[in-house]
This record gives C-alpha cells, sequence and structure tokens, in this order.
C-alpha cells in the first residue's frame, strides 16, 4: 500500500492523519477500500491484526480500479489504499472524484513494474531480466540520438550465445518500441513519469549502465532448463494482471504493459514471433 486517500469532509480521516498507523485509534466507522488480489491488502489486513481489529470489518474490497473509484464515491468506504496512479489527476477527473478527495501523501509501500520469474532457473531469470533492461537501454538510445530509433539501432548481442543474437531486436520490434514509448502507451494517461523513472534525467539513471560490455567474446555456454521447455512446447506462459493498466481486454484482444513485456520476452526467445499464452 502506497498511499492512504481520504474522502474530503469525514472528519476521521480528512485533517492530518495520513498513514493507517496512526487511523487505527480511530476505527470506528473507518471502511478501506482496497483493489483485491494485490499486496495492499496484505499490508492492511497485517497492520489491522496487530492492533487487535478485525479486517473484515474495516476493509472493502474492489475487484476492478473502476469498482475502487465507484464505491469511494459512493460512500461504501471513506479511505483508499492504493498506488499513485489510483487518484492521478486524470482518473480523478474522469471518475468525478474531485470534489471529494483530500490527498495524504504518507507511503508506506511501492508496488513494482516489473518481470517475475519462479526461483529455480537463473538463466531463465537473467534472460527475461535483459530484456526488459534492453528496452531501457533503446530508450537510452534514442536520447542520444535525439531523435526517432529503428529496430536496427538496437544493439546485438551474444551473451546468450548467437543463437539469441538479435534478442534485443526482437523484443524492440514485438512491442513496437522502447521503454518510454511503452510506458506513454499504457501509464500516461494515469500518472505522469517520475524523474526516478527517466532514462539519464535527474539523478538516479535508471540502469544506464548496468548491463556493462555486450560485446563479448566467446561467451560461455548458457543453459537453461526452462528455456527448453519453453522452446519444445513453443509457447511462453506468462501470468498478467487483470486490469486497465497491466492487461486489459480490448475487443477481443489484450493489452497493457504487462501484456508488452510478454510479448518482448517471447519475440527474444522465438525470432521475433509473438507466441505467448496469458493467464490471469
Amino acid at each position: 500500500m502506497s498511499e492512504i486517500k481520504g474522502r474530503s469532509g469525514d472528519q476521521d480521516v480528512s485533517n492530518h492523519e495520513t498513514s493507517l498507523s496512526y487511523l487505527c485509534p480511530f476505527l470506528i466507522g473507518l471502511k478501506v477500500c482496497v483493489l483485491k488480489d494485490t499486496t495492499h491488502v496484505e499490508t492492511l489486513e497485517k497492520l489491522m491484526d496487530e492492533r487487535g481489529y478485525t479486517p473484515s470489518t474495516h476493509i472493502v474490497h474492489a475487484s476492478t480500479l473502476r469498482d475502487l473509484y465507484h464505491k469511494l464515491k459512493d460512500a461504501d468506504c471513506n479511505v483508499l489504499a492504493g498506488d499513485e496512479f489510483d487518484v492521478s489527476q486524470e482518473v480523478l477527473d474522469e471518475n468525478d472524484l474531485e470534489q471529494i478527495m483530500s490527498n495524504e501523501n504518507e507511503m508506506l509501500s511501492r508496488e513494482l513494474f516489473s518481470i517475475v520469474t519462479r526461483d529455480g532457473d537463473a538463466k531463465f531469470s537473467e534472460f527475461a531480466n535483459y530484456i526488459l533492461q534492453s528496452l531501457m537501454a533503446a530508450e537510452e538510445i534514442r536520447i542520444r540520438a535525439s531523435a526517432p530509433i529503428e529496430t536496427s539501432d538496437v544493439d546485438l548481442t551474444e551473451v546468450f550465445g548467437s543463437r539469441y543474437r538479435t534478442m534485443f531486436q526482437d523484443a524492440f520490434a514485438v512491442v513496437g518500441g522502447h521503454y518510454g514509448e511503452l510506458y506513454e502507451r499504457h501509464l500516461a494517461t494515469l500518472v505522469s513519469r517520475s524523474y526516478a523513472n527517466e532514462i539519464n534525467g535527474k539523478t538516479p539513471a535508471m540502469y544506464s549502465k548496468a548491463l556493462g560490455n555486450l560485446n563479448v567474446d566467446d561467451p560461455p555456454e548458457q543453459k537453461s532448463t526452462t528455456i527448453a521447455e519453453i522452446k519444445e512446447r513453443g509457447r511462453l506462459r506468462v501470468g498478467v494482471t487483470d486490469s486497465s493498466v497491466f492487461s486489459a481486454l480490448v475487443n477481443g484482444t489484450r493489452t497493457g504493459i504487462d501484456v508488452d513485456f510478454a510479448k518482448a520476452v517471447s519475440a527474444a526467445l522465438f525470432d521475433g514471433e509473438d507466441k505467448v499464452d496469458l493467464w490471469w
């Protein structure tokens, strides 16, 4: 849970109470709206349990972000626990929430935008991580060039052997751009990109030198049982979050930043082809 948001006009939450730790002594009448199946739920339940309160009495679960906003607007709850993008200016305007919201700034934790792989196969985890970072490196190339870039501008690499020499280019091509373009496509309308999430902008520079020199000679053999299984199956199976930001169903097709990340890894594995099976 990153932020506590209160309905203005509700005396018990609209003044200087900026964290659940402060609010717990005043829990009479408190209802916290939270998106189900997120770490926000676990954090809320833990904090309430520690203070001897019954979570089910004070936590209201929402199935979607739109449901979350409607529950707040309809006064089913008086506090919203969520991320910054949950209550961005665009969201407030779209859902007519501006007049009922007071925006506090206490940050209790963060949800991460990332690729998560299973334990037990470090090589596959490294493969997925390199793909995500290659999209960031592609944005760095665009910044240096001061102009749009093409697939051919993205680096080749043999860090995973000659078999995957074009893995970065394949990932870039299938998602249609670099990390900044993905952010603009999926997240910019919800929350503006902060300086800490920029490439070589204000400090910290985001992964600007994380990969080091990829022009290696005689790379070591990179073996991965997971990659072998995926290649044999002919499909990459990826679990995604079923929401408008990460994996929305639009005209029968899934779209979102989770989907693009999945396509990027698939393209690297299958010579530029989108062979993703999504699970949600």
